[in-house]
């Protein structure tokens, strides 16, 4: 019988994409080193990952002593919010459709988020209606790990569905290295969104709630649009198209291994 059970846990599933059972639970619970997707960091990552350089270009507009005084509303001042989406790697969807305009911090999702990801990394601390610079901040280049450790916290410290309606803040969030490692794998040529959602509410049918179309949708806005670009894993459209085709670039196979 523990024979029969070893090899069920340790054999590949279809529902996991070949993954093991073992293997699914180390890509839940366990950390990135002990899993089947690597993080090959490197001091590089400052250079080439577009929301590291986002956050660095932050805490450099930041005065070390003073810190910045926020607006009546907890918002960054509108000449930082011009200046840092004037160099974001990752332009807001919204914006360059010329849907919204670029008012405030609250209304670029861009910077908002990366606001909120220096503050909840530590690199940020807001008190007296200023927002200061941490001695982690501070030395932001210093910081061991640093794409592991803002991979593990958008997938697990924020809340990927903070700017939509969906509900259901599990869908994308539990299983996210899991889509890491479907990305990895088929993202070589371009595929539809609902190929890897298809995948996705396979491995975790808890999560459908019956109306695919809509989950597909939730799932793809979460897992591609809210988090893997931000790291400059996606292929970027020439122009806003919001069901382009998914495919990987280069650095996904430059800082992710996976060893399945």
């Amino acid at each position: 019988m523990q024979d029969f059970v070893d090899g069920y846990n340790n054999g590949p599933l279809g529902d996991f994409d070949s993954l093991s059972p073992v293997q699914m639970d180390d890509l839940l619970y366990g950390e990135f080193h002990e899993c089947v997707v690597r993080i090959k960091d490197s001091d590089s990552v400052f250079d080439d990952i577009p929301i590291v350089r986002q956050i660095e270009s932050l805490l450099s507009m930041i005065d070390p002593v003073k810190g910045v005084k926020l607006t009546s509303a907890g918002y960054l001042p509108v000449a930082v919010v011009k200046a840092l989406y004037a160099e974001a790697p990752a332009k807001d969807d919204l914006i360059e459709a010329g849907i919204s305009k670029l008012r405030s911090e609250g209304e670029c999702e861009t910077v908002h988020l990366t606001r909120i990801i220096s503050e909840l990394a530590g690199y940020l601390r807001k008190q007296h209606g200023r927002l200061h610079l941490t001695k982690k901040g501070r030395s932001f280049r210093k910081q061991p790990d640093v794409l592991t450790a803002l991979l593990t916290l958008f997938g697990e410290k924020y809340n990927l569905g903070y700017f939509d309606g969906y509900g259901n803040n599990h869908i994308g969030q539990l299983g996210y290295r899991y889509s890491l490692y479907l990305l990895s794998k088929y993202g070589a040529e371009e595929r539809p969104e609902s190929f890897y959602a298809g995948k996705y509410f396979r491995a975790f049918p808890h999560l459908s709630t019956g109306d695919s179309d809509r989950e597909f949708l939730c799932y793809g806005l979460r897992t591609f649009h809210r988090f893997f670009r931000y790291f400059g894993f996606l292929v970027e459209p020439e122009r806003y198209i919001r069901l382009h085709p998914i495919q990987k670039t280069d650095l996904i196979d430059q800082f992710v291994e996976i060893l399945a």
